[in-house]
């Protein structure tokens, strides 16, 4: 469990620690046996707890990260940063059965079936992720862009959680006519509302030893009520979105993976 005591800095350090020495044993455990013919994604699609997921993850596989720089976005010196970042991939072929890439993929250019097409057209690969209430992403977007100094912590909540609609069918990407098509690509969608148990169920799924999950980068939020009026007309306005989350749910209450 992490400690809430201690800085960020001390941390991430922490967590990279464990990372490593996570890597060194799955690398001596599974590098002479013989290869499996899965090999493993992790879309992680940001505040749907991934950091906490990908965390978790090392638990079972070395986590190669396919994530772009931070001087990607707004590089006066170098304005191309994400263009060069889209348009150099990782090798596919490198990865062995011990091995789970893990990105974003939520913006064009570097969407997952741009970025590894072959992933559609090869069942050797499979892909995994982590989807939340619509209402909940958007709470824990809002949170963390005033952590993160984007927005003023004096934006009322409400006016800005209507300014972004269907954030999840953005970042996915897919549309009314093709969100069944595509979530049904995944290898395994779990549930932020059933943390602990998706991942015990991605357990059995993988034959992986079960596993307690920590929950990391959390942004400090406070406490307010929304209005009957507000939560009417988000679901309204982000009717795709809800649409998504509930055929995801549906999936994940009929074990479609097992």
């Amino acid at each position: 469990m992490s400690n809430p005591q201690l800085t960020d800095v001390q941390k991430k350090i922490n967590k990279k620690a464990r990372h490593i020495l996570r890597a060194s044993k799955i690398w001596m455990m599974e590098f002479s046996q013989p290869q499996q013919p899965y090999r493993y994604i992790f879309h992680h699609i940001p505040k749907c707890a991934g950091t906490s997921a990908f965390d978790a993850l090392t638990h079972w596989f070395i986590c190669i990260k396919d994530y772009p720089p931070p001087w990607a976005w707004g590089n006066e010196d170098d304005p191309q940063a994400y263009e060069k970042f889209c348009n150099r991939p990782k090798n596919l072929a490198n990865l062995c059965h011990y091995h789970i890439l893990s990105g974003h993929y939520h913006l064009p250019g570097s969407f997952i079936h741009e970025r590894y097409p072959s992933f559609l057209e090869q069942e050797s690969y499979r892909l995994i992720t982590f989807l939340r209430h619509p209402l909940q992403v958007q709470i824990s977007l809002h949170y963390y862009e005033i952590r993160m100094k984007r927005i003023s912590p004096q934006e009322p909540l409400e006016k800005h959680l209507l300014t972004r609609n269907n954030y999840l069918a953005t970042v996915i990407p897919c549309n009314e006519s093709n969100y069944k098509d595509v979530l049904n690509r995944y290898f395994f969608i779990g549930l932020v509302e059933n943390y602990q148990e998706s991942f015990e169920k991605l357990a059995a799924l993988l034959k992986k030893q079960r596993i307690q999950v920590d929950n990391l980068n959390q942004s400090p939020r406070s406490r307010q009520r929304l209005s009957p009026g507000f939560l009417s007309e988000f679901e309204e306005s982000n009717r795709l979105d809800y649409q998504i989350y509930n055929y995801a749910k549906t999936l994940y209450q009929q074990n479609a993976w097992l």
